[in-house]
């Protein structure tokens, strides 16, 4: 079974976008991004929540309207990577990749 990683930023726009499109290529994963704001391109609901094995946000703030606003019964994990790149930002991939790594995030 594949492991299910949702990536959550503000908007649905760069960032977690781009750690789906990183990681929904390898073997064994299936990943999604969502976006917090109401104006995101797919906005973070319960049922994708809990659709979710490991969940990563980009920022604490994300973690903080997540456990305000859901019912959140599993780890969140936060990158610490600030809304400054664009999509597919080589700095961005290599941000992401290494901050998972650093994190010790298992995602395979």
């Amino acid at each position: 079974m594949k492991k299910r990683i949702l990536f959550i930023c503000d908007g649905n726009k760069d960032r977690s976008p781009t750690a789906e499109a990183i990681f929904n290529h390898k073997s064994g994963i299936n990943a999604r991004s969502v976006g917090i704001y109401d104006n995101a391109i797919h906005k973070v609901d319960q049922k994708t929540l809990d659709w979710s094995d490991i969940i990563i946000v980009m920022v604490k703030a994300q973690e903080r309207f997540l456990k305000r606003n859901f019912v959140v019964s599993k780890s969140i994990y936060s990158l610490g990577i600030p809304d400054i790149y664009d999509y597919m930002d080589p700095k961005l991939v290599k941000r992401i990749k290494n901050r998972i790594k650093v994190l010790g995030i298992k995602i395979r």
